[in-house]
């Protein structure tokens, strides 16, 4: 039987096979890379400043026309060209701090904030934000007229109002003509939600009433949650 030698021009030959086969598995896992990574790059979401340079922004509200509200430590601006240019809307406002906006159902806006005494910490606007009405003040007839949460629960008519101010949280029924007191007579409840089960719950900012509250009768008696 006849052993097949191979000769130094097939040796050599053979490396240079598999030295250009290595290059080339190189190069295709170098382009699988790169479109991997391009890949990645085009599906992250990409931010853009918009404007509004100085302007303390403390909330951002949109309404069904697509009209985009902001509040800021120097009032309201809108833009109806998502975001490209801003209008300033205080029309009506006597307030400083505008902290939290809300739209309801029928495409009004409620805004709340920090106010002089006397005066409304409490406002609304009918047409798109281009007038305000201030419909409550402090509540309770105290000096210090800060508020920091407004919203509509459910928010479809029928809903009712509820606010957070320095002295606690507030409900109205009657869309902000009257207004009833909760069993929370302290500052600094934020985020007033419910769930689907009806439970009621906010949030507290302050070191000396910090964590969740729950209500479970629609936000007439609070109780600390956890």
């Amino acid at each position: 039987m006849k052993t097949k030698i191979r000769t130094s021009s097939a040796i050599h030959n053979s490396f240079n096979f598999h030295k250009i086969f290595l290059y080339r598995f190189k190069i295709l896992i170098i382009l699988i890379t790169t479109l991997l990574n391009y890949k990645t790059l085009a599906q992250t979401p990409q931010w853009q400043f918009m404007g509004l340079a100085g302007e303390e922004i403390y909330d951002i509200a949109v309404d069904d026309s697509g009209n985009v509200y902001v509040a800021s430590w120097t009032g309201i601006f809108k833009s109806t060209d998502d975001g490209a240019s801003w209008e300033f809307k205080n029309n009506g406002l006597q307030i400083g701090d505008v902290y939290k906006l809300f739209i309801d159902y029928a495409g009004n806006i409620y805004l709340c904030g920090s106010a002089n005494f006397p005066g409304y910490g409490l406002y609304k606007s009918t047409d798109g934000g281009e007038n305000w009405v201030g419909i409550a003040d402090t509540l309770n007839g105290g000096p210090i007229n800060y508020f920091e949460d407004v919203t509509i629960i459910p928010n479809e008519p029928g809903g009712f109002i509820y606010v957070s101010n320095y002295y606690g949280v507030y409900r109205s029924t009657d869309n902000g003509i009257t207004w009833e007191s909760t069993n929370y007579t302290d500052p600094c409840a934020r985020n007033i939600g419910i769930n689907t089960n009806g439970y009621m719950f906010f949030g507290n900012g302050c070191a000396s009433w910090f964590g969740i509250y729950r209500s479970t009768d629609l936000g007439l008696i609070y109780q600390w949650f956890i």
